[in-house]
């Protein structure tokens, strides 16, 4: 299959004008003769005054790639192949959930604890869109929701640097923040799908993710509370120590 692209720009936005095939980007023109010649991998319609071009065929072979690499977790892979898929598939829920996921995973192995910060704001963007994607998308949306459920909740047990007994930016605390954020930002995304769609399966992946909320938080309380005390208890057994080294120097 066949797909016709300028040679002089690259763009796939041509126009049949009086027998000749006119770039919309560049204005390079070619004759029906160039046209064929200059065929590479596509489908291309050329029966009426605009070139139609299909990119299922490129759609297809990037997504295999994409969900390959998300088999083996190379997140650089998923990244790279779920942006192509995005290109030439506008509307797929799919990449435009992972090609952000395979960002965002790969900063929370990385000590530029800003640069993960704004990989999991790019990724909570891109959650916050499903609601739009999924009412335009062509795709298995139960299927589809699902497979980006399983992976937000991955995404809890996922292996991250962090500062031992920090506090602050790069904590524990505050990856955990981070996550809690995105998890947040699908639920939210359900709420919205559900208040229009009340298949079953959404709205178990609703309450589910409802509930995972409620237990994350609660652990994330207990944690807080749990260093609040080693932190007060450090404090009085420095307090102990130097009220004893006073003692001695004034025996």
């Amino acid at each position: 299959m066949n797909q016709l692209r300028c040679e002089m720009c690259g763009s796939t936005d041509l126009v049949k004008q009086d027998g000749m095939f006119v770039c919309q980007v560049c204005g390079a023109k070619y004759s029906i003769e160039e046209a064929k010649k200059m065929m590479i991998e596509g489908t291309v319609d050329v029966t009426g005054s605009t070139v139609k071009v299909d990119n299922t065929s490129f759609v297809q072979k990037y997504l295999a790639n994409a969900r390959r690499a998300l088999d083996k977790q190379d997140w650089e892979e998923v990244e790279k192949y779920y942006n192509l898929v995005e290109q030439n598939s506008p509307n797929n829920m799919e990449a435009v959930f992972f090609s952000a996921y395979g960002k965002a995973m790969l900063s929370f192995t990385d000590q530029d604890y800003f640069k993960r910060e704004q990989k999991v704001a790019v990724l909570n963007k891109s959650i916050s869109v499903i609601s739009d994607y999924f009412e335009v998308t062509d795709e298995n949306k139960e299927e589809v929701l699902n497979k980006i459920a399983q992976y937000v909740e991955n995404i809890v047990n996922v292996t991250y640097v962090h500062k031992v007994n920090g506090v602050g930016t790069g904590s524990e605390e505050w990856q955990m923040g981070l996550i809690i954020s995105v998890i947040q930002s699908f639920t939210q995304e359900l709420e919205q799908i559900s208040a229009l769609h009340k298949d079953g399966y959404i709205l178990k992946l609703l309450e589910r993710f409802k509930q995972k909320l409620n237990t994350i938080n609660a652990s994330l309380a207990k944690l807080a509370k749990k260093k609040d005390r080693t932190v007060a208890l450090v404090i009085l057994f420095g307090s102990l120590v130097f009220i004893a080294a006073i003692i001695f120097a004034l025996i």
